[in-house]
């Protein structure tokens, strides 16, 4: 695997690059764990075939993978996820999520802002949740621990929504 970093003004690029070989991909793993200075307004983060995993990154986050998983802890600012083959996992989010997965299931555990989940064939588990809350889904269900007055989950066709409140 052929590794590159590059910097243009504020913004660093990290990339890999896989062997033409089909039989010297096999077994080949990368992983990428990047430290930010303090300071960072905005975080982008783009991967064709893996999964990504974000904790603790200060402004607004931005992830989007072609083919994995996206787990999100503890952030701070807004978020926008997306995966075109994996499910989302976020929890503790301090600001607003907008959270899109073509083919996975999204679980949401906390988070302050307003919350956006368009899943095309995935359930949506939603915790607690601050603000209003707005799911769609093609084919999965919706169930939330806490409603708020303000969720709104329109019906698509195999869609069923639910709501439980916690017992008293």
């Amino acid at each position: 695997m052929e590794i590159s970093a590059s910097r243009a003004g504020d913004m660093v690029q990290f990339s890999g690059a896989l062997p033409r070989s089909a039989t010297a991909v096999r077994g080949l793993d990368a992983r990428f764990e990047i430290a930010l200075p303090a300071g960072i307004r905005f975080v982008d983060v783009t991967t064709g075939a893996g999964d990504i995993d974000a904790s603790g990154v200060p402004g607004a986050v931005g992830l989007v993978t072609q083919g994995g998983t996206i787990t999100a802890r503890d952030l701070p600012g807004p978020l926008t996820a997306e995966t075109r083959g994996g499910g989302i996992d976020v929890a503790a989010l301090g600001a607003s999520a907008t959270l899109i997965t073509a083919g996975g299931d999204v679980t949401v555990g906390r988070t302050h802002g307003p919350l956006v989940v368009r899943s095309s064939g995935g359930d949506v588990r939603i915790g607690q949740v601050g603000a209003d809350v707005r799911v769609e889904t093609g084919g999965g269900s919706v169930s939330s621990r806490r409603p708020t007055a303000r969720s709104r989950w329109p019906r698509a066709a195999g869609t069923s929504t639910s709501a439980k409140r916690p017992a008293p």
